[in-house]
């Protein structure tokens, strides 16, 4: 059998195996995007606080005002419960989970959805697995919805649906919301225009431009430079001047996971531009071998502290792929999008979806067991107790702790207002209130509704 004979048929066999696989792929995420929403894990970090403050003011969290329109999207379901009498505890918990994993993930699902199957979606499949899941277990960031959206337009500009009108509207949402979002789109930004540019290009000089793809097209360019523009003037004046040193800490300390998913993308992007055979099977090898690697040793997956100080790498990372993508048109023009997918290629991407899906999984079980000792611990004990001498200390939920919002965390979840405090460790850590000052404690139960707390000691 000659090369092309073999190409041909190797791209047949990848088409069938391909289609299967590509809609298991997108199951396993609304999988995992249903299993965070069971265990709640947007209460991890500054979630908890951004919870608490909306059950205090019955509706929206007071937000950065650069992040507004995606905080507004995120928080939109249980503020519109609580605004029509929601007064059960666990479905505003469910609620407020929801807000915040839901949108990202169908943002993301649409954009893969739109390519399925083409080497342009098993190329999208390997960036959303390589920066969705190394970064979004932080899952109130903003950040998450600012990047699937940014998926999303991509995917629609590189779509043949952006000649129609949905293809215009769901272009023109993406931008609008993107306006303010988050600080990557500084450079996410441009790089939209970027792509936006070539491809208007290349359809010009083909004539295969249409009226609604223009005016899609300008809305979303005009909407992405005022994006970056409030975006740039965050940066340089943020509502909170510490952001600026946990950025600086997220491009100095160790980026494991990110740096593994970095050399699988790119020996996916080899494999996938060799036509030996031979060479298809040793990169897929080599990815394996990696992949393997990472699995059996935990202490490189990022943990959600850690996935927080991902966030701006992954910014880059989708930044990059757009303006190869966009640079990609304009060297080898629109036909480069109809590459053909080999079965190595298909292989390839499983690789990095298996290397990066399981510890995700895995991980959101480690966070409903933290819930699980939460509830536990502040349900059999009585005062305010000292972090150290609970479950939640152990060395496997480091990364999941975070120093300040303990108190809040166990004043949440909590369901009876004699259960137990928990102190910050160490104590001295800055704290939202004073767990033993019985004052500051009371003054918080009275901002609660009626219903949050059914049993207790209600100073009300």
């Amino acid at each position: 059998m000659n090369s092309d004979q073999h190409e041909s048929t190797s791209s047949a066999a990848g088409h069938r195996l391909g289609t299967g696989m590509y809609l298991a792929v997108l199951g396993c995420a609304v999988a995992l995007a249903a299993y965070a929403i069971a265990v709640s894990l947007p209460l991890l970090g500054d979630g908890v606080l951004f919870y608490l403050c909306m059950i205090f003011r019955t509706g929206f969290c007071d937000f950065d005002w650069a992040r507004a329109f995606v905080a507004y999207i995120s928080q939109w379901p249980l503020a519109a419960s609580l605004g029509n009498g929601l007064a059960d505890r666990s479905t505003a918990q469910l609620l407020f989970s929801a807000g915040y994993i839901v949108p990202p993930m169908v943002g993301w699902l649409i954009a893969l959805w739109l390519h399925r199957g083409t080497m342009l979606g098993w190329l999208g499949v390997a960036l959303f697995c390589t920066t969705y899941l190394a970064s979004s277990l932080f899952s109130v960031g903003e950040y998450n919805l600012t990047y699937a959206l940014a998926a999303l337009a991509a995917s629609v500009i590189l779509h043949p649906m952006r000649h129609r009108l949905a293809g215009a509207v769901v272009l023109t949402i993406a931008a609008v919301v993107s306006i303010r979002s988050y600080e990557s789109m500084a450079l996410l930004g441009p790089a939209l225009t970027f792509l936006i540019a070539i491809v208007l290009y290349r359809d010009y000089r083909e004539q295969r431009t249409t009226a609604v793809q223009w005016g899609a097209a300008a809305i979303a360019v005009v909407s992405f430079c005022i994006a970056a523009a409030i975006a740039a003037g965050s940066i340089i004046d943020p509502r909170d001047p510490s952001n600026r040193g946990t950025a600086a800490q997220s491009l100095m300390i160790p980026l494991p996971q990110v740096a593994t998913g970095f050399v699988l993308l790119a020996l996916l992007v080899w494999c996938m531009r060799t036509k030996s055979v031979i060479r298809q099977r040793i990169l897929v090898g080599m990815m394996s071998t990696i992949g393997a690697t990472f699995l059996v040793l935990p202490v490189l997956w990022s943990r959600p502290m850690d996935q927080y100080y991902n966030r701006i790498i992954v910014g880059v990372t989708i930044t990059a792929a757009i303006g190869i993508a966009g640079l990609a048109i304009w060297r080898y023009g629109m036909q480069v999008l109809a590459m053909r997918v080999q079965t190595w290629h298909v292989r390839a991407v499983l690789v990095i979806v298996a290397t990066l899906m399981i510890p995700y999984a895995m991980q959101l079980h480690t966070v409903s067991t933290f819930f699980d000792a939460y509830h536990e611990t502040i349900a059999t004990r009585k005062g305010v107790i000292a972090m150290a001498t609970t479950p939640m200390n152990a060395e496997r939920f480091d990364r999941y702790r975070w120093r300040w919002n303990n108190p809040t965390m166990a004043f949440v979840l909590r369901t009876d207002t004699s259960q137990a405090l928990v102190m910050n460790r160490p104590n001295k850590d800055w704290q939202p209130f004073d767990p033993q000052d019985s004052a500051q404690v009371a003054q918080r139960i009275r901002k609660l509704p009626v219903w949050y707390y059914r049993t207790g000691n209600d100073p009300r």
